[in-house]
């Protein structure tokens, strides 16, 4: 608000870090009835000099940490004086001894004991200079535990409000909320974190969608991060394994586990080992486990990386929030990903906000040089981007100064806004009602979409619901019957239907019967158009797929009962078993093409959400053991079999040869009976007309466990699958002589324990 001239009160600021980060302020608030002035420190960022910057007559009356990133505390004990109090959010303050005691340990961090005893968790109205200054934290997004602070000053009938919104997003982290754009209206000067990040939501997408797809590929996978952007992951990642029900164990090591536990989030996909002796406690296949430093060169992590260094089979996820070298291909034997993670938000967001707080002052920071420069005279308030190590002062005497290069017309203009604005508050008497401001409580779950997680296309990355999504629709025709009846003749067809993602990466099988040690796999490359990585990604992925797979406890059976030759036929062109809307006009071939399956446990969803790429026979015992394990991962048989066959191909393509160890299934059958029981048997066989006893006791026995003569197994997916298993089929190192072959070896590593 204006003020008037009664207020004998100033209010300056001075950024603290100025050469470093920029990230930490301090602002000075002088009365005239007090001998020295109390100053505020928004975070200590490193390089941060208070003995240069104090003057004797000033003191530092309260820290304001806003959230536990290095770059806003690492400071803290050179800047810590006076007895000051630490404060800050309650889910930040429950971290501290833990990440205090790192910083220790990996940063020189020297008065840890001491800072601890000063911290001080608020979540409402908290006074600092009795009456006169108060602070609030608020909900700001950005990490788990983060906050901005409200900062109210009041000198007799005249009343400053400031906010420090310290690192934001709007979007929830970890189910913490977001800021909230709209609830800061009666703020008059706006200290504003201005780094910002267009591409995280994509960035965020890529990740996820990769950990889950090594994790299901049955890769023992590492995902190596930063202890706070660990806790973020294993939220998301137990997310993504509630909301798309995909079975997705999550194990934190280390230093995350540590910080998971202190902020006592409770998810049934988590499990913690803050301390291990053997890595073995950590890593498994099918699991995603979680650990630091996001470069694995020491600590936890780099103990972790080094036990599965040499193991093909294993995958690297490196999560980057700073401006580290992330492992190569060339370091690790197994699937190395990296990706950014640099949770700002977008440019806009920072207009939107100070749209919609309207403030008198915009003071900028985190940025330098001109990245900053860009925010000078930008909004319709008095904007202070200048990175400058003086004192700068926004309130005097019951006044807001503009800025010195600030022409007359500009602030008359931002003045006859301000007047304005405060006219409107007192109208709608914001004031009055200004204790709705945001609660910091967390959120009881946490939602993908939320957090900025695009679930469409993470959906469509991991082949779910990916025609429903799209608004697809689907009928049934008698060309679904003949198909099927082409499969129980044994046929393999392919069959089309809603278009696809391409998956993440192909390969090239060749022939080399010269060489026998040679791998069965040339190149792998990212297809044009498909999922891939951001900047700064180096992958070599193979087919996505959302179940657990894993191959080293499950042997294959490569087809001695298999009964599916390698003749292909289209689904029938001319039948017209789709409605399509203009719209749809656009993108379907003129040729309408059905979608089969043979899968009698699929639900009609399950079927309309998939594209089957192929139909085989397989063992009826080996399919009925397929169906169960795809009844508990609540999907389809289908999708149960392209999870499977996408498992066994990345060995494939990883140059190993599953097939080597593989012991051949014969259907057989004892029993020992005594005389008497034996008789029973014998007259219950013969009067239902068996040839033998131990044919009708087998019959029996099958009829019991619902086995019956079904093999008919379809497999969803696009094209290319249907191609590389051909290419594998064809191939001289291969045993399979057809895809039905495969795709039995396939289910056998899964369910032949």
């Amino acid at each position: 608000m204006c003020g008037s001239k009664n207020s004998l009160m100033n209010i300056s600021y001075q950024h603290a870090t100025p050469q470093a980060g920029n990230e930490s302020v301090l602002i000075r608030i002088e009365e005239d009835h007090t001998d020295r002035t109390a100053c505020l420190l928004v975070d200590a960022g490193g390089g941060i000099d208070l003995d240069a910057t104090l003057s004797d007559d000033e003191y530092l009356a309260a820290v304001l940490l806003t959230h536990a990133h290095l770059d806003h505390y690492q400071g803290l004990d050179d800047a810590h004086r006076d007895g000051a109090p630490i404060l800050t959010s309650p889910g930040t303050a429950a971290i501290l001894e833990d990440v205090f005691t790192e910083g220790a340990r990996r940063y020189d961090f020297s008065n840890a004991e001491e800072l601890l005893k000063r911290v001080e968790p608020i979540s409402e109205w908290h006074e600092v200079l009795g009456d006169t200054v108060a602070v609030r934290p608020v909900p700001t997004g950005h990490t788990p535990g983060a906050c901005g602070l409200l900062v109210d000053v009041s000198d007799g009938d005249d009343r400053v409000r400031i906010l420090a919104t310290g690192d934001f997003t709007t979007r929830d982290a970890a189910a913490y909320p977001g800021l909230d754009q709209e609830a800061y209206s009666s703020v008059d000067i706006l200290f504003l974190t201005a780094a910002t990040n267009d591409g995280f939501e994509t960035d965020l997408t890529d990740a996820l969608g990769t950990i889950v797809e090594r994790a299901n590929a049955g890769s023992k996978t590492l995902c190596t991060a930063s202890g706070l952007t660990g806790v973020h992951l294993a939220t998301l990642l137990a997310t993504v394994s509630d909301e798309l029900e995909i079975h997705l164990p999550v194990v934190l090591a280390g230093q995350v586990a540590k910080l998971y536990d202190a902020l006592e989030y409770q998810y049934e996909a988590i499990t913690t080992v803050p301390t291990f002796e053997s890595t073995a406690e950590c890593l498994e296949h099918g699991a995603v486990t979680i650990a630091g430093p996001e470069i694995p060169v020491d600590g936890s992590s780099g103990r972790l990386f080094e036990s599965i260094r040499d193991d093909a089979n294993a995958s690297l996820v490196q999560i980057q929030g700073g401006d580290t070298e992330a492992k190569t291909n060339g370091e690790f034997a197994g699937t190395v990903s990296s990706y950014p993670f640099s949770n700002h938000p977008p440019e806009e967001a920072l207009d939107e906000l100070v749209a919609s707080v309207s403030p008198t002052h915009v003071v900028v920071g985190h940025q330098r040089g001109r990245a900053l420069e860009q925010y000078k005279d930008k909004w319709d308030s008095f904007s202070w981007a200048t990175g400058s190590s003086m004192t700068e002062m926004l309130y005097e005497d019951g006044y807001y100064l503009a800025p010195p290069w600030v022409g007359k017309y500009t602030e008359r203009r931002v003045r006859n806004r301000v007047g304005q604005v405060d006219t409107d508050r007192a109208d709608d008497g914001v004031l009055a009602v200004v204790e709705s401001i945001p609660e910091l409580e967390r959120r009881e779950e946490c939602s993908l979409e939320r957090e900025g997680v695009d679930v469409a296309a993470l959906k469509g990355r991991l082949y779910i619901d990916v025609s429903a999504a799209a608004g697809t629709e689907e009928t049934a025709d008698t060309s679904d019957r003949q198909s099927v009846a082409e499969a129980s003749n044994g046929t393999l067809y392919r069959t089309s239907g809603p278009t696809l993602p391409d998956p993440p990466a192909t390969a090239e099988l060749y022939e080399d019967a010269s060489d026998s040690n040679s791998p069965l796999v040339e190149t792998v490359g990212v297809r044009s158009g498909g999922s891939g990585p951001s900047r700064g990604t180096t992958r070599s992925d193979a087919p996505a797929s959302n179940g657990t797979v894993d191959p080293e406890s499950v042997v294959s059976d490569p087809g001695d009962v298999a009964t599916e030759t390698t003749e292909y036929s289209r689904a029938d062109s001319d039948t017209d078993v789709r409605k399509e809307t203009p719209e749809e006009d656009a993108t379907v071939s003129d040729t309408d093409v059905t979608q089969e399956t043979t899968d009698e446990d699929a639900t009609e969803s399950d079927i309309d959400a998939t594209a089957v790429a192929l139909t085989v026979e397989v063992d009826p015992a080996v399919r009925q053991l397929a169906v169960q394990h795809a009844e508990r991962e609540k999907v389809s048989l289908a999708t149960f079999a392209r999870q499977a066959v996408d498992a066994y191909l990345i060995e494939v393509l990883r140059g190993e040869a599953p097939w080597e160890d593989v012991e051949s299934v014969e259907r057989s059958f004892t029993y020992e009976a005594d005389s008497a029981f034996a008789k029973l048997l014998s007259t219950a066989a013969a009067e239902s007309g068996h040839e033998s006893t131990d044919s009708y006791v087998f019959d029996q026995l099958r009829a019991s466990i619902g086995l019956g003569d079904e093999r008919a197994v379809a497999v969803t997916g696009a094209d290319a699958l249907v191609e590389q298993v051909e290419a594998l089929v064809t191939n001289s190192r291969s045993p399979h002589e057809s895809a039905a072959d495969v795709v039995q070896a396939a289910l056998g590593r899964v369910v032949l324990p």
